[in-house]
This record gives C-alpha cells, sequence and structure tokens, in this order.
C-alpha cells in the first residue's frame, strides 16, 4: 500500500541495543537494577500503542505507562 507507514515491531528497534523487557512499575526498577548488576548499560524508553502493532490490549488495561528496558550490545 502506497504511502502508509509501516508499523514498527514490538518493540521497537534501537542499533546496538536490545529489548529485555516491556513493562511497568514496580518490576521495571527490579528488572532495570538487575541488568546492572550484571554489568550492562541500560537504557529505559517509553513504550506506546503505535510501537507495538496490532496487538495494543496492554495499553488498553495498563494504569501506569509501559516502558522498555534495553540492553547495550557489546562493549
Amino acid at each position: 500500500m502506497s504511502g502508509d507507514n509501516p508499523r514498527p515491531s514490538a518493540p521497537s528497534i534501537i542499533p546496538g541495543w536490545q529489548a529485555r523487557y516491556v513493562g511497568g512499575e514496580p518490576r521495571l526498577s527490579g528488572v532495570a537494577d538487575m541488568y546492572r548488576e550484571l554489568g550492562f548499560e541500560v537504557r529505559i524508553e517509553p513504550m506506546t500503542a503505535a510501537a507495538v502493532g496490532e496487538c495494543g490490549y496492554c495499553f488498553e488495561v495498563q494504569t501506569q505507562p509501559l516502558m522498555a528496558v534495553y540492553v547495550k550490545l557489546g562493549s
């Protein structure tokens, strides 16, 4: 379909980073801390309904913002 904007796969891709968790608190902080303790560089980014493609159920039932925990690949 010409002119349509394709939806990115869930979670959105950030070059050099890999998504390891998508969710909210209180688990979000624990997951991020765990990866830091394992020596990973961690990045937390907000998720949007557009980023997850067709399945937006989590955004309908979640009362908190959904976030993605990314870890840096390689050194």
